[in-house]
């Protein structure tokens, strides 16, 4: 829900996705990228800082293209890019998601077993008995 690091965007949308991966979806604090800009500035420009300041040089410079690299990092891993560029399928609102759970354990629900073998429904079977629980309290009994 918050943050794919990593190979996190290989695994929802690389080879690997293909058999099992049918939807993802982002939230508003959706972040996906390989590492943080601070890191990725670190690993790139640490041994030039280091190489400057043992030679007495200013690092302004060096500081400047690592802070842009970090802003970068910040522009290209929010919800919004992420949806763009199709790392994610849609961005849905935290107080929505639970429907979307619901649709997606509802659509599990109705696969055959060659599709989704029985063991793995006791969860979907489970919500949607407990949803059913609670429409009917909700609902008023017409007399």
């Amino acid at each position: 829900l918050r943050k794919g690091t990593a190979a996190a965007h290989y695994i929802m949308g690389g080879p690997t996705a293909k058999s099992h991966n049918v939807f993802t979806l982002g939230t508003p604090t959706t972040e996906i990228y390989v590492m943080h800009g601070e890191t990725a500035a670190a690993a790139m420009y640490a041994r030039r800082l280091a190489k400057e300041k043992r030679s007495g040089k200013s690092i302004e410079s060096i500081i400047d293209k690592m802070n842009k690299l970090v802003e970068h990092y910040y522009k290209c891993s929010g919800p919004i890019y992420c949806a763009k560029k199709g790392l994610v399928d849609e961005v849905v609102p935290l107080p929505n998601l639970r429907e979307y759970i619901e649709a997606f354990a509802e659509s599990a629900y109705q696969n055959p077993r060659s599709i989704c073998p029985h063991n793995h429904m006791l969860m979907p079977r489970l919500i949607k008995q407990r949803a059913m629980e609670v429409n009917m309290r909700l609902i008023p009994l017409q007399g």
